[in-house]
């Protein structure tokens, strides 16, 4: 970073500038430069946390508090002792049946016992975080990553470090809804509950050259800086303030540049079919679910006969509730991307993928996609390994999405006559 003899007085009011305010002005607030010499050093020093209490929100984003979802800490945990309770009474059922060994029994009953033991103590850690108050604080979205530790019921899988004004740098975890609003060198409002990030509203404190003291428009709502979505361009999808138009930063003219070009309005309303995870997975566990459930309530009548009371009734069938349980989850999950097909004029800001799973020693990947929309907002998209091996790393074009997934991406090289188009429709 620049040191204070290196920094000129203010252009405007002429007062003494220091390394620790490079950008804006102490003083009077004037912009003074048009870019930093090491963006990694300048994200975490106090004039940015000093810029987010001067834009427009400020206030109504201190004031907003969400809460942690009591359903989904509370339930991973419950249905964690309910499938161990399942376990532990069909082996001493079946243990009984077969005349086991006292000792075999006892060894299975340990087991289960700890496993209960285990998943008792993480409903009462869940239970501590939902009782946990909100809070609220200005922070350096630093990096993210997997979640290590922790029980294999935690709703959260990723880790995210959040550096305060005051220096120290703090661990959270947080889902992948949070994750896709957020980039590392982002400083928002950060809503902490317990160890959980539950969200992050981010301001844009590195604007295009302003005039003199001019502040930027907020990327957000100014009334609680909620951010903008692809679908409400109007609206607050929060508090239904109505929304200015957009400030796009230093790539507005190249927004611009692209959505007068004819292939932009042609990708405004083309259809594009595919570019989504298939149904037949979750449609498969149903109906094997439905099946086996049918076949269970028939042993339990051709054992134990009909109008039966006996405890042992709820032991064939429960595996199967499960199993149709887990597929109706995994189905509703798949038919709510299967909504209306959105369109935008976007630029691609990133890319990544992570190892999710091996099959035959083989990593299998998912692939992710931020991109920002000429509504301001800005939105990390899923997308499948056939629609990821087409689209460019960067640049403009039109995105079509679908629920949480990018289904299509048609690439606009350049404004003007003659500008290339290459179509990336999954379908």
């Amino acid at each position: 970073m620049a040191t204070a003899d290196a920094l000129p007085p203010c252009t405007r009011c002429g007062a003494p500038r220091v390394a620790t305010a490079p950008i804006y002005c102490p003083a009077c607030g004037a912009r003074q430069a048009q870019g930093i010499a090491d963006p990694a050093a300048y994200r975490t020093l106090p004039e940015r946390y000093d810029l987010v209490a001067q834009q427009p929100g400020h206030e109504g984003a201190l004031a907003w508090r969400p809460r942690l979802s009591e359903l989904r800490e509370i339930g991973g945990a419950v249905v964690g002792v309910v499938i161990i309770g399942c376990l532990g009474l069909g082996w001493w059922t079946t243990s009984d049946v077969v005349d086991a060994p006292a000792w075999g029994r006892s060894i299975g009953a340990g087991i289960c016992g700890l496993g209960l033991a285990i998943c008792i103590v993480e409903v009462g850690r869940a239970i501590r975080r939902v009782l946990a108050p909100t809070r609220a604080t200005v922070a350096v979205y630093m990096a993210e990553g997997a979640a290590t530790g922790g029980s294999i019921t935690a709703a959260a899988k990723f880790s995210v470090a959040l550096r305060a004004r005051a220096g120290e740098t703090t661990r959270y975890r947080a889902d992948h809804d949070v994750i896709a609003d957020a980039a590392p060198g982002d400083i928002g409002i950060a809503y902490t509950q317990a160890e959980r990030l539950l969200a992050f509203r981010w301001f844009d404190v590195m604007p295009p050259p302003l005039a003199p003291g001019e502040l930027p428009r907020a990327p957000s709502c100014a009334r609680c800086a909620a951010p903008r979505s692809f679908e409400r361009r109007r609206d607050c999808a929060y508090c239904g303030e109505p929304l200015p138009a957009p400030d796009l930063g230093e790539h507005s003219a190249e927004f611009a540049a692209v959505a007068a070009t004819p292939a932009a309005a042609a990708g405004m309303v083309r259809t594009v079919e595919g570019g989504l995870p298939s149904l037949v997975g979750p449609t498969l566990v149903v109906v094997l679910g439905a099946i086996g459930l049918a076949l269970a309530l028939r042993i339990d009548v051709a054992f134990y006969g009909a109008g039966s009371r006996s405890p042992y009734l709820l032991i064939p069938p429960a595996p199967f509730l499960v199993t149709l349980l887990l597929g109706g989850l995994w189905a509703r999950a798949r038919a709510r991307d299967r909504g209306a097909l959105g369109h935008a004029v976007a630029m691609i800001l990133a890319r990544r993928k992570t190892a999710a799973y091996e099959v035959n020693d083989r990593p299998i990947y998912r692939h992710y996609v931020t991109v920002a929309a000429d509504t301001g907002a800005r939105r990390e998209l899923c997308m499948l390994p056939a629609v990821a091996a087409r689209v460019p790393p960067s640049g403009f074009g039109v995105a079509h999405v679908r629920g949480r997934w990018l289904v299509g991406f048609d690439a606009i090289a350049g404004p003007g006559p003659g500008d290339a188009v290459k179509s990336v429709n999954a379908g």
